[in-house]
This record gives C-alpha cells, structure tokens and sequence, in this order.
C-alpha cells in the first residue's frame, strides 16, 4: 500500500474508490475501501473475495490482486484492475442510448462472463450498468461489486437485532 501514489477519489455505494498509481511499475489500480460493520461481515466479504480470485483469472473479469484487512481501519482495502474506459453506466450517460447491434454484442460477453461465474457455483447478485466496465483495449469485463455484499448482510443483520430485541 506505501507504494502506491492517490490520483483521484471517488465515492460509491459500498465505500470509497481510489484511482492510484503504483510508482515502481507505474501500473494504475482501482483500490476501494469497504466499511466493515462486524466480524461475521468481515468472514463473509473475505470468502466471497477469495471466491472471486479463484474463478476470475480470465480477462471477463477485474481481477483483485490483493487485500489489505483493517487499513484504514475498520475497513478492508480491495487492490483490483482498474477500468480505463469507465463502466457502461458512464458511456449511457454521455451518448444516451446505444444501437442494438452494440447492445447485442455486450449482452453476450457479459452473459457469458455470468454463465462461468454460475458454472463455478458463484452468483453476483448486482449486476448493474455500473458492474459492467471496459478495459483499455475497449473490452468488456464484470466487476465484482462489493455493494450487494454489505447491503444484503446489514439487512439482515439488522433484521435479526430487530427480531432477538422483541424476544
């Protein structure tokens, strides 16, 4: 993590997204940090990540190189590939719409990067306009998208503080 130099900061359902540089490689990464609640949150996220580097050593997917537990604390850093051409939420919102001839083509990569996933006994669970990314070269790859994962614990964490306070 000291080898990496802040380019920008950005704000994200799940927690906060870092554009940063690696300086020895002058590789650029995505480094997003996720609030963790509790430990059962913790294990839960650790598992489902360890999942997601296990399935996605292909180019369908952002690959996670590494994490860092409780820095800053309270959180967990997530170290992934960075999306150089933004996500298909930021290409709808600048052109609009898009022909169907390019919609048929991203609705097959991405199809077939969620049939692996499933095929390996994983599910997403959020894919959404802004899960879906391209890379440099202008493919389409699946990002993990950790927001569905905190959002779906806290509910029911929540939910079950609710029922053993009545109790």
């Amino acid at each position: 993590m000291e080898q990496l130099v802040t380019l920008a900061i950005f704000k994200s359902t799940s927690g906060t997204i870092k554009k940063m540089l690696h300086g020895p490689t002058l590789r650029i990464y995505c480094v997003k940090e996720v609030p963790l609640a509790n430990r059962n949150m913790r294990e839960i996220l650790k598992e489902w990540i360890n999942r997601w580097e296990k399935l996605c050593k292909t180019e369908q997917y952002i690959r996670v190189h590494e994490t860092f537990w409780n820095s800053p604390e309270g959180c967990v850093s997530i170290i992934h590939d960075f999306a150089a051409n933004g996500s298909l939420a930021n290409l709808l919102n600048s052109v609009g719409a898009l022909p169907e001839s390019i919609l048929k083509q991203l609705a097959k990569q991405v199809l077939r990067a969620i049939d692996r996933i499933h095929q390996e006994g994983l599910t997403h669970s959020s894919i959404s306009c802004s899960q879906i990314v391209f890379d440099r070269r202008g493919k389409v790859r699946l990002s993990p998208g950790f927001g569905h994962i905190i959002k779906s614990k806290s509910e029911t964490t929540s939910t079950l503080d609710q029922h053993y306070s009545v109790v």
